[in-house]
């Protein structure tokens, strides 16, 4: 079997509803996972492939693995699937601290880690950090661990609720991607999110979609060193709502739009 053979038997079964642009990448990246198995019996691979990838199932799953921010990550619907935005929350952060806005020797919280894609990518550009990563999810956690291993990056990781447990220390900088959709909207989700990511990822079981912001600006007053900052990943249709609640309890914020123009981060600074 080569990569062209694969490819084109793909091609031949993958259902005509998938369009044309998403269809050709979806078979380059089921392509190369067929091909790594190296197995004899490649078109039953193939064809159990497929039928995930028409019941909706996201490819990252089916193949167990991603990309972010350079990083080669292992993903299960214990995890959310990393985005594109927030690399661009990562990408804040890091540039921040080139900018020499952050401390040299930056202490760095992640809360509500996944798969620990915003912790080694943070790690792995910042050397110098020490970077703590927390998740209520122990089978979160599994995977975030063995990312780290295998991309060889040294994280601290523990299981936390932040909602019910108090930090034991401070930190220069809080990052997360909580969850914040409400119970009303994962209906609306689409079947790849709604049906196969954690719905622990996506909303808070209580309190409503903006509960972890609300827990992240009381974090902030007692676990942030002077001059700490806490960037969040958030909802474009929430945006200017969770930027009042910072600014309510007396911080500088800056929202700022992923490169799709959409309303998406928001970094919030020592309280004035």
């Amino acid at each position: 079997m080569d990569t062209i053979e694969i490819q084109a038997y793909l091609k031949e079964r993958l259902s005509p509803s998938i369009e044309t642009g998403e269809a050709l990448s979806l078979v380059r990246i089921l392509a190369e996972h067929i091909e790594a198995n190296q197995s004899d019996e490649w078109r039953t691979l193939a064809d159990q492939c497929l039928e995930r990838l028409i019941r909706r199932e996201p490819v990252q799953y089916i193949t167990g693995q991603t990309w972010f921010y350079d990083l080669k990550l292992n993903v299960n619907p214990f995890v959310l699937i990393p985005r594109p935005e927030t690399e661009e929350l990562v990408d804040w952060v890091v540039q921040d601290y080139r900018k020499g806005l952050i401390h040299s020797d930056p202490e760095i919280l992640d809360v509500g880690t996944g798969s620990g894609c915003i912790a080694l990518a943070i790690k792995k550009q910042i050397h110098s950090a020490h970077v703590e990563a927390i998740d209520v999810s122990p089978d979160a956690l599994a995977v975030a661990m063995y990312n780290a291993v295998a991309n060889e990056v040294m994280i601290e990781f523990r299981l936390y609720d932040i909602l019910i447990e108090d930090l034991d220390r401070t930190f220069d900088i809080i990052v997360s991607n909580p969850p914040y959709v409400s119970q009303e909207e994962l209906d609306n989700l689409s079947p790849e999110v709604r049906d196969y990511e954690p719905v622990i990822a996506l909303a808070p079981e209580t309190g409503g979609p903006l509960i972890f912001y609300e827990r992240l600006v009381e974090l902030g007053k007692t676990h942030l060193n002077t001059g700490g900052l806490i960037y969040m990943e958030l909802s474009e249709f929430r945006a200017s709502e969770i930027e009042s609640l910072f600014i309510a309890a007396g911080y500088s914020t800056e929202l700022r739009k992923d490169m799709q123009g959409k309303m998406r981060m928001l970094k919030a600074g020592e309280s004035r």
